[in-house]
């Protein structure tokens, strides 16, 4: 294990698993270092703002993960996608039975993503409505169509 010296925004903007990487792995890199003369420098003001609005906006019992592909963007535990920097919630599709999102021109399975982060089924059906606000049901399956005329007219 070798002598690390952390910032305190380097230990909020790096995750558990990337530092305990850098501990103990020689070949091992953090994502975010912040170097001194960063210190003066106020263009992660968005950043931190942003942290703390969606800290503000999470539920009872739900968390957060920022995004390894882009730190502007974080996901929830029950199926939101942030814009940190904008601070909103970006809208999302069901395809069929999994809820997806847009990242740089691509699509993602949102629903992929928290079962792997937090090992949580996500169905559209138990969605607290503050969550499934943001998602189109234009190409839902039909079985969550016909649930969705039940209950949301």
């Amino acid at each position: 294990m070798k002598e690390i010296r952390l910032t305190e925004k380097e230990l909020i903007h790096n995750n558990g698993g990337d530092i305990w990487n850098y501990m103990f792995y020689d070949n091992a890199t953090l994502p975010y270092r912040q170097y001194e003369e960063d210190e003066d420098v106020d263009l992660d003001d968005w950043y931190e703002d942003g942290l703390e609005w969606l800290s503000d906006e999470l539920l009872d019992g739900e968390v957060f993960e920022v995004m390894v592909e882009d730190s502007q963007y974080a996901i929830t535990s029950l199926g939101r996608h942030a814009n940190i920097k904008k601070k909103t919630f970006k809208a999302l599709t069901l395809q069929g039975n999994s809820i997806a999102g847009n990242l740089g021109g691509g699509a993602f399975s949102l629903s992929k993503k928290v079962k792997e982060r937090w090992n949580i089924d996500l169905d559209y059906t138990k969605l607290p409505y503050e969550v499934s606000k943001h998602i189109k049901t234009t190409n839902a399956a039909k079985h969550i169509k016909d649930w969705i005329e039940q209950n949301e007219q």
